[in-house]
């Protein structure tokens, strides 16, 4: 693999080449390429694109520049080759890695990431991203250099180049990024639930306790979620592919020794799955994934209707060498069994600082204000419609059967007040 990656990206130069290109092939690699980006062959057998950013009176002048290598043939494995393509801008290269993964491809390929940040490239701020996918048979790479690039500039080069990650294909029956079930997957069905407890920092430099009903639901195709799909499961994971991945189920009865399952779920925007299998049992009401038991959730009835009054409440709080903070989030849902709701709820925030010549502090609240309508269940989801015409969907399940003391809504832990 030639050293050439960005030979020229060190200065905000112009690419020659078309705007609005597409579809562009390199060495059989091909990849979707978003309007906007100037495109150019490079001296080796490599695809240079570049997009300009004007100065304006909030931002400096910048760019971004990808380039897409794919060698005829593999010179070594991903890991290595990402190690040249990055050791061709030395400046970053000496930079720590910020992030890093590795996984698979839904087409089956395996896949490396690295992320490295907030270098220098002749004094210019420059962040590289560098994505390396194949086999023993095909390799292609593709990175991203980013110059004096920031807020919503950067955030829209990031979408848009993690879109063409996702669509690169490396050979002909290759299809860009799915979240879809192979041949073998499946074999569950339905919502189980289980609740994790732990300690995690919070931005205030104190420990918050956590105690989430995490939900996954299997759907028969090879298909699950973390979330509650509010309708057809492909539909939901083509819409949003980070809240899905797939599933097989392996091993069982008499022959098949210690039964498994072999969970692929969506890591990044990249379209990089992890693969985990861990044991499985399966139970009349529940499922055992690891050292985990996930209780089955049955849905509501279409019918169904409430009666009392439940509250969300969260709390943040922490101290520093320089200062502390605080905030909290209360909410509140009543539910009638003529079919009424009403909601209402309250934010607030303080924090403060020792400047060294004293201490500054600042408090804040909010009052939501209070709206009401009519609202109706199917399933495991929880209609909200309006008296102002509006209409909120969200889900919706009693972790405890039997029980409505604690509703799960949208994620969040609702408890019913006496």
């Amino acid at each position: 693999m030639r050293r050439q990656l960005f030979a020229a990206a060190v200065v905000l130069v112009a690419l020659s080449g078309a705007a609005g290109a597409k579809e562009q092939e390199l060495n059989g690699v091909v990849i979707d390429v978003p309007r906007g980006w100037k495109v150019e062959r490079g001296e080796a057998g490599s695809l240079l694109l570049q997009q300009e950013f004007p100065e304006t009176d909030d931002e400096e002048r910048g760019a971004a520049l990808i380039q897409l290598v794919a060698p005829r043939a593999v010179e070594g494995t991903l890991l290595q080759g990402v190690a040249t393509m990055v050791g061709a801008i030395p400046e970053l290269a000496e930079e720590d890695t910020t992030t890093e993964g590795e996984g698979v491809t839904s087409n089956g390929y395996d896949m490396v990431v690295q992320y490295r940040c907030c270098g220098r490239v002749q004094d210019i701020q420059a962040s590289l991203t560098t994505v390396a996918v194949g086999d023993s048979g095909k390799q292609a790479f593709l990175q991203l250099l980013t110059m004096n690039l920031h807020d919503e500039r950067e955030d829209e080069v990031d979408a848009e180049f993690a879109k063409m990650v996702r669509t690169m294909r490396l050979k002909e029956e290759d299809a860009p990024f799915a979240v879809a079930s192979r041949e073998g997957d499946g074999g569950l069905e339905g919502a189980y639930t289980f609740l994790r407890t732990g300690l995690m920092p919070n931005v205030f430099g104190g420990m918050d306790f956590t105690a989430d009903s995490e939900v996954v639901v299997f759907d028969p195709s090879g298909l699950f979620s973390d979330t509650i799909p509010a309708g057809d499961m492909s539909d939901f994971c083509a819409e949003h592919p980070e809240d899905c991945g797939t599933y097989r189920v392996s091993g069982g009865g008499f022959w098949g020794g210690q039964r498994q399952i072999e969970l692929r779920r969506v890591a990044d925007a990249f379209g990089r799955f992890e693969v985990e299998t861990m044991p499985l049992e399966i139970g009349k009401d529940s499922l055992t994934i690891g050292e985990d038991v996930h209780a089955k959730v049955p849905p509501f009835p279409a019918d169904t209707k409430f009666d009392g009054e439940w509250r969300y409440f969260f709390a943040s709080s922490g101290m520093s060498a320089s200062g502390s903070g605080s905030i909290a989030v209360e909410r509140f849902l009543r539910l009638r069994p003529d079919g009424t709701y009403q909601r209402d709820g309250f934010v607030g925030a303080s924090s403060s600082m020792d400047t060294g010549g004293g201490t500054n502090g600042v408090t804040t609240s909010n009052q939501r204000p209070s709206t009401a309508g009519r609202y109706r269940v199917e399933g495991y989801k929880l209609i909200l419609a309006g008296d102002d015409g509006s209409e909120e969907v969200m889900s919706i399940f009693a972790p405890d059967k039997g029980s409505d003391e604690l509703l799960v809504i949208d994620g969040s832990n609702y408890l019913k007040q006496d």
